[in-house]
């Protein structure tokens, strides 16, 4: 960082695995279990408040119970802290684990839970049990040890030493699987002096378990709070393509800047980089009207003259959206023609942000809500398409639907390049009819084919001119029981 300018530092941190194994520093003093087994079929009694059971003692101590009880029973009792260790913990209960690894049965008796994990004392046997009683004992004075967390101690110091900040994340949990936790803490640069020096410790005795991982370890600068704000609007607008309205920006600066240098600036990708509007440098920015759909983010940013040429020292105020909202695309399809007593299907697209739509007026159409819906109109008639946004942006378009009593068909044309009657068109035969054109010259030869399409010929065979004379046409229809056919002329 440069200058005096504040900043802050964040890591991110994760404790994951098993506990670790005490240290020998930790061993707890002598420990003492009172506890009476039942075996179905004899009368023994088994009793443990004369024994005291350490760490030296513990494999001793299960020996000497077995021999005393004749092998009736076995009893193992220990605290969580020697050098047996049975806990339940994260879904796992390490006696029920010996004890299947014996073939022996398991007694537990929880003493202490501490989060989600239970500290106490286990009686395996070779035989079935039960409990008759249960009660704690007098406790023998010792120091209770926690298990170890990894703790990070970080320090910012100047190159020559002087601490700057330090900071103490306190114990990081450990937990089944990777958290990630975010620490972070403030600390000031000497003038002129833009070098810092990172130190991290991990705290915590190492050791079995004691394992994190480190990442993102980021700096960005702080200064005072910069507020910026539309005049008389929220920070977010939301508008329609082609809007003409200008929006005043004001942004404010704490008194804490002593020669401030204001910039706005503008994001059109959420945010993500950020440009400078040129001769934007007042702590007031009007917005003109943008003619582009998109989302325009702004903000006023502020830093301190002695350091203007460092972009990295500047400190943002809030973000300020606009949001331009393209309008919705709608093209209501070609022009239609029907043939007295049939219908046809419009061929509507709308396309934008949530829509909706519908066509007017909605007489002889069978649904006005639907993009394609079947027309069945006995005059001609002129159908609007119109689609709005969830934003309220909207647009329109139109199409016309002609009723025909019959096809004519043209008799003659001429092809000579004068701009008038150049090509055979049959101007009523809709592409919808599913007509079959075919015409054929004198020799039988087909000259000009085309099916459901709009009829065209320009009078030549793969770019090679036709002889004046008379041609056949033929016509079927796929959706009409109807059949026409003539002649036509072709005259240079």
């Amino acid at each position: 960082m440069a200058g005096s300018s504040p900043a802050m530092t964040e890591l991110a941190s994760t404790n994951a695995g098993k506990e670790p194994l005490q240290p020998e520093t930790c061993r707890p003093g002598p420990y003492r279990l009172a506890a009476h087994a039942h075996v179905p079929g004899a009368d023994h009694g088994i009793g443990a408040a004369d024994q005291i059971v350490d760490r030296q003692q513990a494999d001793t101590a299960v020996a000497h119970r077995d021999a005393a009880v004749g092998g009736v029973v076995s009893v193992i009792a220990e605290h969580e802290q020697i050098a047996r260790r049975y806990r339940h913990f994260s879904g796992v209960v390490e006696a029920a684990i010996i004890a299947d690894q014996l073939g022996w049965h398991r007694y537990f008796h929880p003493a202490l839970r501490v989060a989600d994990e239970q500290y106490g004392d286990a009686i395996l046997s070779r035989h079935p049990m039960r409990l008759r009683q249960a009660r704690e004992l007098p406790a023998v004075a010792t120091r209770i040890c926690p298990e170890s967390r990894a703790a990070i101690w970080v320090e910012i110091e100047t190159p020559g030493g002087a601490v700057l900040a330090q900071f103490n994340s306190g114990d990081i949990p450990v937990t089944a699987a990777p958290v990630w936790k975010q620490y972070g803490f403030f600390f000031t640069t000497p003038v002129n002096n833009p070098r810092i020096v990172l130190r991290m410790t991990n705290n915590a005795p190492g050791g079995i378990g004691n394992d994190i991982a480190l990442d993102d370890i980021t700096f960005r600068p702080c200064g005072a709070k910069i507020n910026a704000n539309i005049q008389g609007n929220t920070d977010t607008i939301n508008v329609c393509e082609g809007n003409i309205n200008s929006y005043t920006f004001d942004g404010s600066a704490s008194s804490a800047y002593t020669s401030p240098i204001y910039q706005w600036q503008v994001s059109t990708d959420s945010g993500a980089s950020w440009k400078d509007i040129p001769g934007a440098n007042s702590t007031s920015y009007l917005r003109l009207p943008t003619v582009k759909a998109d989302n325009y983010w702004y903000r006023l940013t502020v830093i301190e003259a002695s350091v203007a040429n460092i972009s990295s020292c500047r400190i943002a105020s809030n973000s300020l959206i606009i949001n331009v909202h393209p309008r919705p695309t709608v093209d209501a399809g070609p022009n239609r023609i029907i043939l007295t007593g049939n219908t046809t299907t419009l061929a509507g697209k709308a396309e934008g942000e949530s829509i909706q739509f519908v066509w007017t007026p909605v007489n002889y159409l069978n649904d006005a809500s639907i993009l394609n819906p079947v027309v069945s109109a006995t005059n001609d008639i002129t159908y609007t398409l119109s689609a709005t946004s969830t934003y309220g942006c909207n647009n329109a378009d139109n199409v016309q639907v002609k009723v025909v009593s019959g096809i004519y068909v043209p008799t003659a044309f001429t092809p000579n390049g004068d701009g008038k009657n150049d090509s055979w068109k049959i101007p009523f035969l809709d592409p919808s009819f599913g007509a079959t054109v075919s015409l054929f010259n004198r020799n039988g030869q087909l000259v000009y084919h085309c099916v459901e399409d709009i009829v065209s010929w320009d009078g030549k065979i793969n770019g090679i001119l036709q002889p004046s004379g008379t041609y056949v046409y033929l016509i079927t229809f796929k959706e009409i029981n109807l059949m026409l056919k003539g002649t036509v002329t072709l005259i240079r």
